[in-house]
């Protein structure tokens, strides 16, 4: 049973500006996405609209949204927490994922120019340097970017929007059940993707991009490793 991270040792500090709904959502989700804020983690709404400087009601309208998103789950008279996907919903989200990255790689690959294709290596670049530091969260936030400005190449606004989501709770997923450690996506894969879309094989495009995801719900366990995250750091390095 998924136990969630409570936060002791907490000084509030509020931040310099007031900031509206439609930030306060993307900053938190955001956080999540990237892990710094990892599933089971406490969401107080005073301790949220204290670092947003906005009122409980406007907090409350966010979390709300973001449950609907499967971000956040609400718990009676316990307040909201980051969700938790369970083992059958990590295999549905695994599912979905080849499904649409496999046809959205076959529209991307169409309209591939070759900026694009050096703005995808650089983002893997950029993947593998933070690997190699140790900076989990930009190694994350950089993959998802990977994939998601795939997305915006296949040039369908509708499957872009669900895919964020899916990556976001796919994000999730890895942090419940992705080896300690264990890079969730691999960067070789990428360059392989890459390359292949350079080659204009757009057969070969979509069979790797299924082998990788395929590959990362592999190393996927049902263990589930959390450290205490303080919300206000989480939150305060998210740009």
């Amino acid at each position: 049973m998924q136990k969630s991270v409570e936060m002791t040792s907490f000084t509030p500090d509020a931040p310099r500006r007031r900031v509206d709904k439609s930030e306060i959502e993307r900053r938190l989700a955001d956080a999540i996405a990237d892990n710094r804020l990892p599933p089971g983690v406490h969401l107080p709404e005073g301790r949220l609209a204290k670092f947003f400087g906005a009122g409980r009601t406007v907090i409350r309208d966010v979390l709300r949204d973001l449950a609907g998103q499967h971000l956040v789950t609400l718990l009676p008279n316990r307040g909201a927490m980051v969700s938790a996907p369970s083992v059958e919903e990590t295999r549905q989200i695994c599912e979905a994922r080849r499904v649409i990255e496999a046809a959205m790689v076959r529209l991307a690959a169409s309209r591939m120019r070759t900026p694009d294709l050096t703005k995808l290596r650089r983002l893997v670049e950029q993947e593998e340097q933070a690997w190699q530091a140790g900076d989990h969260h930009e190694a994350v936030r950089r993959s998802r970017e990977f994939h998601t400005g795939l997305a915006g190449l296949a040039g369908n606004e509708i499957l872009a929007a669900t895919l964020q989501n899916i990556l976001s709770r796919s994000s999730l997923s890895a942090a419940l059940y992705g080896e300690r450690r264990d890079p969730g996506c691999l960067c070789h894969d990428h360059f392989a993707i890459i390359d292949a879309l350079e080659a204009g094989d757009i057969d070969r495009t979509e069979a790797l991009m299924i082998e990788h995801l395929t590959r990362i719900e592999r190393r996927m366990r049902l263990d589930r490793n959390q450290d205490d995250v303080r919300i206000e750091d989480a939150l305060r390095n998210t740009p």
